[in-house]
């Protein structure tokens, strides 16, 4: 498969922010890049995951 770009975005949504924002910074790893506002009072919170740490990230979704 061609993708347009060398990376793809994944979004979930959650009712329990503190908790996932916890999962993915301290038990996965992730490095929080940045917050956007994406309209209806719903925030986008966005980690940063290097060509390195997709196989942990595979392991741990899959």
């Amino acid at each position: 498969m061609s993708l347009a770009k060398a990376f793809f975005d994944v979004g979930l949504f959650t009712n329990q922010r503190d908790a996932q924002q916890r999962f993915w910074s301290e038990q996965v790893g992730l490095p929080f890049d940045h917050t956007l506002k994406l309209g209806g009072g719903i925030l986008q919170h966005r980690y940063s995951v290097s060509a390195q740490q997709t196989p942990l990230l595979r392991s741990v979704v899959f």
